[in-house]
């Protein structure tokens, strides 16, 4: 089957067609044999520069190792509750640094499971983990800020993850404030 992808490495994006055989994107990615990502072709992109020329390869192949998150242009079809062998899930947000990438995004989990952050990124997790409903930030470069479904992150490549909270939400007030400041000092170049 042949499909959509964007590859992220450090300092690239990569746009391309992807040759998955019978298997998803997350499924293709995600084989212990997959060495090399062979893309049809591709369209790359520098990240840190707006206006360099993106450049054209056809064919084209990636080291797995080097990349960090994939967004695939796959869906499932049918709708999840129309699929057989289908089950419930329960969303929770969680948010990750991955590289120069901070992405914020739903993991899911099946209900009467409680939710393990060592569990998602740790020694046991799948080469890539999806995360739905997520929102991509390249830190260096703020203008690069993206919405997509799906994105898959390279767990093993993963610096830090957490739970995600509504900035709304509670927190003990002096905390958070003190938090804030620091953050601000440290952004602004006086910490």
């Amino acid at each position: 089957m042949l499909t959509s992808v964007e590859l992220y490495t450090q300092m690239h994006v990569m746009l391309g067609t992807l040759d998955t055989g019978r298997l998803r994107t997350s499924d293709y990615v995600n084989g212990a044999g997959v060495d090399m990502v062979p893309l049809v072709e591709a369209w790359i992109g520098d990240l840190a520069r707006r206006d360099a020329a993106p450049v054209w390869l056809k064919p084209a192949a990636f080291h797995k190792r080097d990349i960090l998150l994939v967004v695939p242009g796959d869906h499932l079809e049918p709708v999840a509750q129309l699929r057989p062998g289908f089950v419930r899930t329960r969303t929770v947000r969680v948010a990750v640094s991955i590289g120069p990438f901070l992405v914020q995004g739903d993991v899911h989990v099946p209900p009467g499971v409680q939710f393990e952050i060592r569990r998602l990124f740790g020694a046991e997790a799948r080469t890539f983990m999806p995360l739905t409903s997520a929102t991509l930030t390249y830190t260096p470069n703020p203008n690069v800020d993206a919405q997509h479904h799906v994105v898959l992150v390279r767990a093993d490549h993963v610096e830090f993850a957490g739970l995600a909270h509504d900035a709304n939400e509670e927190s003990p007030p002096a905390l958070a404030s003190a938090v804030q400041d620091r953050l601000r000092a440290l952004v602004g170049g006086s910490g």
